[in-house]
């Protein structure tokens, strides 16, 4: 077989090799799990904060159809509220009629009022009229990821944005999860496994050492004896207390050279 052919050191360095191997398969394949759910879980808390909203916006509906405020006056308290309501870095909502024109945004208000509707991304979509599409399409929510540029900062940013039509009004409420902000996330726990697996590494290395070792030179001592008792010296012995497999056999060694050397000297 081949493997009688590897030495014991050898054989032993291919098994840390492979263990190591699959502990970074496995630890790679954990990261991406985690990726996948670190995007699920913030794609579910979008969800609910867009729920929020539309329960925000029903109140106020609720409100003009009991005649406490006019369309007028809800739509001016639903601005205000919306635009003050922020989460997470500083994320927001924002607001587009069906026109694509933007109502509210709680990251730049200067963009209230701003006409959308010619907006395209770098490969040529209508991104707001998609998301105005929403209040035809009859999906409860749709997800959308492009470039926008964080408040204050005029350099686009990938985002991950979800949003929801509000029929009563002819609005798209949206929010969503700029893509850096995730990946801050995700390497928090990419040095944290990076970390895990240095430690098991290590543990690994030290006691594979260890136990090798605790193999080989009690071999290496075996190997020793048995050549220079093949050239005529019955006097060397192992001399092994290990109490396992290997210390039994250079025992046995020891014992079947005491009976050598013993009747070469009444033979003598």
């Amino acid at each position: 077989m081949l493997l009688g052919n590897i030495k014991v050191r050898v054989k032993l360095g291919l098994l840390v090799g492979l263990t190591t191997l699959m502990l970074v398969v496995i630890a790679g394949a954990a990261l991406v799990d985690m990726r996948d759910s670190l995007v699920t879980e913030r794609t579910s808390q979008l969800n609910a904060l867009l729920d929020t909203s539309v329960d925000l916006l029903e109140t106020m509906d609720d409100k003009v159809a009991a005649g406490e405020l006019s369309r007028s006056e809800a739509r001016d308290e639903a601005r205000r509220l919306l635009e003050n309501m922020t989460y997470g870095n500083d994320d927001y909502f924002f607001v587009l009629n069906n026109q694509a024109k933007m109502q509210v945004h709680g990251g730049d208000p200067a963009n209230v009022g701003r006409d959308l509707s010619n907006f395209r991304t770098e490969d040529g979509r209508f991104l707001f009229r998609e998301m105005v599409d929403v209040l035809n399409s009859g999906e409860a929510t749709q997800e959308f990821s492009y470039l926008w540029p964080k408040a204050g900062s005029s350099k686009p940013q990938p985002k991950l944005t979800l949003v929801k039509a509000f029929e009563p009004w002819g609005w798209v409420i949206g929010t969503g999860v700029y893509m850096d902000d995730l990946n801050s996330a995700f390497m928090s726990d990419v040095i944290r496994m990076a970390a895990f697996t240095v430690v098991a590494l290590i543990i690994l290395i030290v006691f594979s050492l260890l136990i090798g070792r605790s193999i080989t030179n009690p071999l290496d001592v075996i190997n020793r004896v048995m050549t220079k008792a093949a050239d005529g010296d019955l006097k060397v012995r192992t001399n092994l207390t290990h109490k396992d497999e290997l210390g039994h056999v250079g025992h046995r060694i020891d014992e079947t050279l005491d009976v050598f050397h013993d009747l070469v000297q009444q033979i003598a």
